[in-house]
Order: C-alpha cells, then sequence, then structure tokens
C-alpha cells in the first residue's frame, strides 16, 4: 500500500473524495484472487479491488483499467462505509468481513514497542530478524544492499505481503532492540542486530 504522501485516485477538487462513499455491493472475483467493492462518490459510481496476495487496494476506471492504489487517508474514509454496508445486508456476509479487516489491518500498522527478538540471520541479500509481539510474528528483514528495511507480519496464522517498514514502525523497533545490544558482550548475532537498528533509525528519520 502507498503512503499518504503518495497521489491518491484524481477526483477534481477533492482533498479526502471517499468521504461521501457509500457501498452498493461486496463480492469475490472468482479465480482472480480479488474481492470488488463497487459503491458512489458523489454521485460516481466506481469500483474498488482488494488483492489478497498482495494486500493492495486499487481503483478501477470505467474501461476497467486498474489506476493507483489507495492511500491509507482514502481507506480510513472507506473502513467506516464497509462498516455501515455490513450492518445493513440481511446475510451472513464474510467477504465483507474480509475486506473490512483487510481494510482495518491497512489503517492501523504494527506496532513494534513491545518486539521480542528470536533469531537474526545473515542470508547475504538479507538480513533477516524474526520475532514477534503479543499479537504477531514479525519478520524483518534488511536488504543489505540497499539498506532497506521490509516486514512481513504473520496474524492469525494468515501472512501479509512484505511491505516496507513505516518510519514509526522503525522507531519502535530500534528502541525495542537497544537494550540487547548497548552494554552486551559483542557477538556475531549482535552485530547482525546493530545493523537493523542503524537502518531502523535512518528508515525512522526518512
Amino acid at each position: 500500500m502507498m503512503s499518504d504522501s503518495d497521489h491518491a485516485p484524481r477526483f477534481p477538487n477533492k482533498r479526502r473524495p471517499f468521504q461521501s462513499f457509500r457501498v452498493s455491493k461486496v463480492e469475490r472475483i472468482e479465480d482472480s484472487g480479488e474481492a470488488a467493492v463497487q459503491g458512489n462518490v458523489g454521485g460516481r459510481d466506481v469500483e474498488l479491488r482488494f488483492v489478497e496476495l498482495s494486500g493492495e487496494f486499487r481503483i478501477v476506471t470505467h474501461e476497467g483499467d486498474q489506476v493507483e492504489e489507495l492511500t491509507r487517508s482514502d481507506l480510513r474514509d472507506i473502513g467506516p462505509a464497509l462498516a455501515r454496508y455490513q450492518q445493513n445486508v440481511p446475510w451472513v456476509d464474510s467477504v465483507t468481513g474480509h475486506v473490512l479487516k483487510a481494510v482495518n489491518d491497512a489503517i492501523f500498522p504494527t506496532t513494534l514497542a513491545d518486539f521480542v527478538p528470536r533469531s537474526v540471520s545473515d542470508l547475504g541479500a538479507v538480513i533477516l530478524l524474526a520475532g514477534k509481539t503479543p499479537r504477531e510474528d514479525i519478520d524483518v528483514l534488511l536488504d543489505t544492499k540497499s539498506g532497506e528495511l521490509s516486514i512481513l507480519v504473520t496474524s492469525e496464522g494468515r501472512k501479509a505481503a512484505r511491505r516496507p517498514l513505516l518510519s514509526q514502525e522503525a522507531w519502535d523497533l530500534a528502541v525495542a532492540l537497544r537494550s540487547r545490544v548497548e552494554g552486551q558482550r559483542v557477538t556475531a548475532s549482535r552485530s547482525l542486530l546493530a545493523l537493523v537498528i542503524e537502518a531502523a533509525r535512518r528508515q525512522a528519520h526518512h
């Protein structure tokens, strides 16, 4: 998913176009790995697609072209619209529930302040830091060439798509790991942790 600073789908003169979003239909598209959310924004029919494998949300044009991922700001308005729709359908709608959970997961990022590492490994192209929080299993990957950190989150047995570490997450991770390194005897594992901490500090200030 793209960050709030990225460009939202182009609705002229609308800073938060999905504030007026009204959902009319949610359905899983067979054999595509996608769910479609149909609705209306300011009198304009729109269709959103949730790509289950990658966790991405996209808007589809009238021509059927998928353009531009939705931003977190967009999803903050789409979430309540989905919740209203789900409350008003007269049946158990597992598809809408699944999409709504994915929206909420995208809106509220993982908190790494209570991250506990289990292992750290040098795999050459990446340094893999495996650990957990009280809610999730977490894999943090440091690209040794670019210095960028990414994260894989497994919650309730479901693994989300790999994505870049957010600035706040990077800061929380650096703080959580610091006590594992500072004042401790230098070992191969702690040297790898120090590299992850330094990358997290850089990413937290981007």
